[in-house]
């Protein structure tokens, strides 16, 4: 096991190969489609530069971004001005002055704006962090105070505990993915859905949905059906509607 990564170039493989092992292995094998690209061994500490897109239409068959309510502010159709990236680990985060995280460290980020962009920062934020490459005290902060509490949320933060109790090794350095874009899906005052994409090296791309709700007065992410990032990754090819957005 090396992180919740996306997975590259051959999807389909590897998750026939995830299907097929069963057990506490499966699990964790199954986190790193999350922060590695679907086919990848993992992905890199490189990130793709980010030029600030236009506003696109959606991909044939997804749903188009719904406006915010009157009152609020539209989601982002370009890359957000004013964020800057840091690592955390291997993978680079989003930081903004105006959207948060307002309290950050090593291994905690809290603080989010109630705006799209908030959530939108919110989302790779905590993703990150509640990898298995960005290390146990990322991951359990990340799970227990900034995820909503759900059978979801405890089963990932099982799996975690479990694969460190394994002994399983985090990803090996220059191998994770990185945010490479964002395709808005909706957005209301109290939940956000957000594709979030990431590259792996060799340049696949997968896109992950996450949910993120405005709970406690922070954005906190909705695990995945089952504890199981593969359950809400796929690969993408076609990156119409995806704006780019990334470390340059």
């Amino acid at each position: 096991m090396t992180s919740p990564d996306y997975a590259t170039a051959s999807p389909r493989p590897k998750l026939f190969v995830i299907a097929a092992i069963g057990g506490v292995l499966l699990a964790v094998l199954a986190l790193v489609v999350f922060v590695l690209l679907p086919g990848d061994a993992d992905s890199t500490t490189t990130t793709p530069t980010a030029t600030p897109a236009a506003s696109t239409p959606p991909a044939p068959g997804s749903p188009a971004p719904s406006a915010a309510p009157t009152g609020q502010s539209p989601v982002p159709t370009a890359a957000p001005a004013g964020v800057a990236w840091q690592l955390v680990g291997q993978v680079a985060v989003p930081v903004s002055s105006t959207d948060g995280p307002s309290r950050s460290d090593a291994d905690h980020a809290s603080g989010f704006a109630h705006t799209p962009v908030g959530a939108l920062i919110a989302a790779a934020q905590i993703s990150t962090r509640a990898g298995y490459s960005a290390g146990a005290k990322s991951w359990e902060a990340a799970l227990q105070n900034q995820f909503v509490a759900s059978a979801d949320r405890d089963r990932l933060l099982s799996l975690l505990r479990d694969a460190k109790a394994q002994g399983q090794q985090p990803a090996s350095a220059g191998s994770l993915s990185q945010v490479s874009g964002f395709r808005y899906i909706s957005y209301t005052a109290e939940v956000a859905t957000i594709g979030l994409v990431r590259r792996s090296p060799s340049g696949a791309h997968a896109i992950t949905t996450l949910t993120l709700r405005w709970d406690g007065g922070d954005w906190k992410v909705v695990a995945p059906p089952a504890g199981h990032w593969p359950a809400v990754t796929t690969p993408l090819t076609d990156m119409t509607g995806v704006v780019a957005w990334g470390a340059s």
